[in-house]
C-alpha cells in the first residue's frame, strides 16, 4: 500500500465521516496488533467501529487493501495478510489524525462529536486454531471419539474462559440462587424428620439458575432461519457441498441451505463449532447449545463435560462437589438431573453415550438407561473390551502431564462413577416428559413427543374457623399461600406451581422475558392441558362451610378455551372465569357443609403453531408482587 497516496486521499476527503472512520480504523488495527499471536481475527459487522468505517468509501477501501474480507456476518483479518503493512498504515493514520484535528471545523472537532464508539470485546472475535491433530485409530467409531476428545482442549483456553465469564450475569444468578437455596434449606429441615434429605450446595442451585438463563435469555434455537431476502419462513432442502463451504464459510462445520416458502430465495445457515463465534451468534441447535453451555460451566470454575449420544443429541454434565456425582444438564430443554428422560420421555433407543472434557473421556451410557439388557443388544459398533481399552489409553495420554494429586483425584472420581453404573435406575414421573426444543413437526418426526403427567397429590388443609380462610397463588412469584382467621394468619406456603397441585397434565409455567409476563399454559403440543387442586376442610363439629368465593383469571386469544369447575363427592358446578386482568369473583353456596373440594381446569383450543398460548391461566406482570390472580375464599359459620 502506498502510504503517501493514502495520506493524500485522506486530505482530499477531510470531513467528519472520514475523521470518524480513521478513528475507528486505528482502534481496529490496534486490536489486531494486540492479537498478533493468533492466525485470524473476526469483527462482527454490527460492531460500532466497523459500521463507522464502512460508511466511508475510503475507510472500506483501506480495509480491503490491508487484506480484510467479508465472510457471512463478519469482517476477517486473515492468516496470510502482512502485519508489517498493517503496522505502517496504523502509524500513518495516527500521525494524520494528530494533524487533521487542527484543520477540522470547530463543530466537527468538538470532543463530543469526535468521541468514537467503544471497542467492545463482545464484537471482536479471535479465531483460535485447534492444535494439530493426528488419528491413532482406523476404526471409524474410535476416530470419531478421538476427534471430539481433541476438540475439548478448547475448554481449557484461558482467554476464551475469561471472555465467557464476562458474558455471564454472575451477580444476578447468584442472588437468585441464594433465594432458592434458602427455601430449599427450609424444606430440607422439614424432610429431616421423616427421611434423609438430599445433600445440596449453592453450586447445585446456581447450576439450575445458569441453565434457565442460558435457555431463556442467552441462546436461541433455530429450526430454519428467516429468509435473508424477504424475512419470510424457510424450510431446509439440502446441505451445501463441502468445497463451497470451505470458500464461503471456512469456519463453519457445515452449512445448511433453506429455501423461502414465499420468494424461493435460498438462505445459508452455518453450523459453527468455533466457540468464539458461538459466543457472538448465540444460536443453533443442540450441538451449539451444549458446546457453548459447557464452556460457560467451565468459566464458572466447575468441572464440566460435553456428552454425545450416538442417536443424535448433545448435552452437558457438571460435577456436583456436594453430591459427588455428575449432574445431567440439557440447556436445550432447561432441564437438570433427569438422565432417563431421553429413553423414557423421548423414546430414544440409546446405544452409546460418551462424555468428553479437556481432562477425560468416559462411556456414560449406563447413566441414561433403565434397561441395561436392551442397550447391550444395540451396542454393535465395537467390542466392549476394546472400547474400554481405547478410552483408558486416551485418558492416560491426556493426563500424562497432570500432577500426581490431580490424577489420583480423577481416578477416584471415575471409580465412584463406575460404581454408580452397576445398578439400573427407575424412571421418575418427570422423566416421561417429551422434548421441548425444536418445532413440533421436527420433534414428532424424530418420535420425541410424550404426554407429561404429574400427580403430586398435594392436599391443602384449610383451617375452618368462624369467619374466613383464603388460598391464593401468585404467578409472578410462583408460590401459593393459605391464611385463616380475622388476622389472616399464615398457615402454609408452597413454592412452585406444580408442587401445590393435586395433579396436572400438559401444563407448564411460561415466562415471557420480552413482555415481562408470566402465566400457566398447556404444553407446546396438540393435547389439551388439565390441572387440579384439592382442599380438605378441617373444622370443629359446630362449624361448617357456607360460601365459596373464587377469583380465577384467564387470558384468552383467538379461539382458546378454559373450562373450570368445582366438585365434591356429589356436587359439581362450573365456574364463571374472569377474562383479562380484572377481578371476577364467582360466589356459590352449593358446597355448604362439604369437607373435601376439588377445583379442576382444562385448557384447549387455539390456532396455529402457538395454539398452546391462546389459553392462559393467571397471566401476570413479572414485577407484580402484590396481587394474586387466583384465589379461593372459604366462608364458615356455626351449623
Amino acid at each position: 500500500m502506498d502510504i503517501d497516496l493514502l495520506i493524500k486521499k485522506l486530505n482530499e476527503n477531510l470531513n467528519a465521516t472520514t475523521f470518524r472512520a480513521v478513528t475507528s480504523l486505528i482502534k481496529i488495527l490496534s486490536y489486531v496488533q494486540e492479537h498478533d499471536n493468533v492466525s485470524e481475527v473476526f469483527f462482527n459487522k454490527t460492531n460500532d467501529d466497523m459500521q463507522m468505517i464502512v460508511k466511508s468509501t475510503l475507510g472500506l477501501r483501506i480495509l480491503e487493501q490491508l487484506g480484510f474480507s467479508e465472510q457471512d456476518e463478519f469482517y476477517v483479518y486473515p492468516i496470510y495478510a502482512c502485519r508489517d503493512v498493517l503496522n505502517d498504515v496504523k502509524h500513518a493514520l495516527v500521525l494524520w489524525k494528530t494533524t487533521a484535528i487542527q484543520n477540522l471545523p470547530e463543530e466537527i472537532s468538538n470532543t463530543r462529536m469526535m468521541k468514537a464508539s467503544s471497542c467492545r470485546s463482545s464484537n471482536f472475535i479471535v479465531k483460535r486454531e485447534d492444535s494439530p491433530f493426528y488419528f491413532k485409530h482406523t476404526h471409524p467409531f474410535f476416530r470419531r471419539i478421538e476427534q471430539i476428545f481433541a476438540r475439548c482442549l478448547r475448554y481449557s483456553n484461558v482467554n476464551l474462559l475469561q471472555r465467557a465469564r464476562r458474558i455471564i450475569p454472575i451477580l444476578a444468578l447468584e442472588a437468585k440462587a441464594q433465594t432458592e437455596f434458602r427455601l430449599l434449606q427450609i424444606k430440607m429441615k422439614k424432610l429431616a424428620h421423616t427421611e434423609n434429605p438430599p445433600v445440596l450446595s449453592i453450586q447445585d442451585v446456581l447450576l439450575v439458575a445458569l441453565v434457565s438463563w442460558f435457555k431463556n435469555n442467552f441462546f436461541s434455537w433455530v429450526d430454519s432461519p428467516l429468509c435473508d431476502k424477504c424475512n419470510g419462513t424457510t424450510t431446509f432442502f439440502k446441505s451445501e457441498e463441502k468445497n463451497v463451504t470451505l470458500i464461503k464459510s471456512p469456519y463453519a462445520e457445515r452449512v445448511e441451505l433453506h429455501r423461502c416458502k414465499s420468494c424461493g430465495a435460498v438462505t445459508r445457515f452455518a453450523r459453527y463449532e468455533d466457540l468464539n463465534i458461538l459466543l457472538e451468534t448465540r444460536q443453533g441447535r443442540c450441538g451449539e447449545f451444549a458446546n457453548t453451555f459447557t464452556l460457560l460451566c467451565k468459566a464458572m470454575g466447575w468441572d464440566a463435560r460435553i456428552v454425545f449420544d450416538e442417536t443424535d443429541h448433545v448435552w452437558t454434565e457438571v460435577y456436583s462437589i456436594a453430591q459427588q456425582r455428575w449432574i445431567h444438564c440439557d440447556p436445550c430443554e432447561n432441564v437438570c438431573d433427569r438422565p432417563l428422560m431421553y429413553e423414557t420421555g423421548w423414546d430414544k433407543k440409546i446405544s452409546y453415550i460418551i462424555a468428553y472434557s479437556d481432562e477425560e473421556v468416559q462411556d456414560v451410557t449406563w447413566r441414561y438407561t433403565s434397561n441395561f439388557e436392551a442397550v447391550r443388544n444395540r451396542r454393535m459398533l465395537c467390542d466392549e473390551g476394546e472400547l474400554i481399552n481405547v478410552l483408558g489409553k486416551m485418558r492416560q495420554e491426556r493426563q500424562r502431564n497432570f500432577s500426581q494429586a490431580r490424577r489420583t483425584y480423577l481416578t477416584k472420581r471415575m471409580v465412584l462413577e463406575l460404581c454408580e453404573f452397576l445398578q439400573e435406575k427407575t424412571p421418575k414421573e418427570d422423566d416421561h416428559e417429551g422434548r421441548v426444543s425444536g418445532s413440533l413437526l421436527w420433534r414428532m418426526d424424530r418420535g420425541e413427543i410424550q404426554s407429561p403427567t404429574s400427580c403430586t397429590k398435594c392436599v391443602w388443609k384449610i383451617n375452618g374457623e368462624k369467619g374466613t380462610a383464603i388460598f391464593r397463588y401468585s404467578a409472578a412469584q410462583d408460590f401459593y399461600e393459605s391464611r385463616s382467621g380475622p388476622e389472616g394468619n399464615l398457615n402454609a406456603v408452597v413454592q412452585g406451581w406444580i408442587a401445590g397441585t393435586y395433579k396436572s397434565e400438559n401444563i407448564f409455567r411460561k415466562e415471557e422475558n420480552d413482555w415481562k409476563q408470566v402465566y400457566l399454559a398447556r404444553s407446546k403440543n396438540l393435547q389439551p392441558g388439565s390441572i387440579c387442586w384439592c382442599f380438605q376442610l378441617n373444622t370443629a363439629p359446630n362449624i361448617q362451610l357456607t360460601w365459596l368465593t373464587v377469583d380465577f383469571r384467564c387470558a384468552l386469544y383467538e379461539n382458546g378455551v378454559v373450562r373450570a369447575r368445582l366438585k365434591s363427592e356429589d356436587v359439581s358446578q362450573n365456574i364463571e372465569i374472569g377474562v383479562g386482568l380484572r377481578v371476577h369473583k364467582f360466589i356459590t353456596n352449593k358446597f355448604a357443609g362439604k369437607s373435601k373440594i376439588y377445583l379442576q381446569a382444562i385448557l384447549e383450543g387455539g390456532t396455529g403453531n402457538v395454539a398452546w398460548q391462546h389459553a392462559q391461566l393467571f397471566r401476570q406482570h413479572m414485577d407484580d408482587l402484590e396481587s394474586f390472580p387466583f384465589s379461593v375464599e372459604f366462608s364458615f359459620s356455626e351449623s
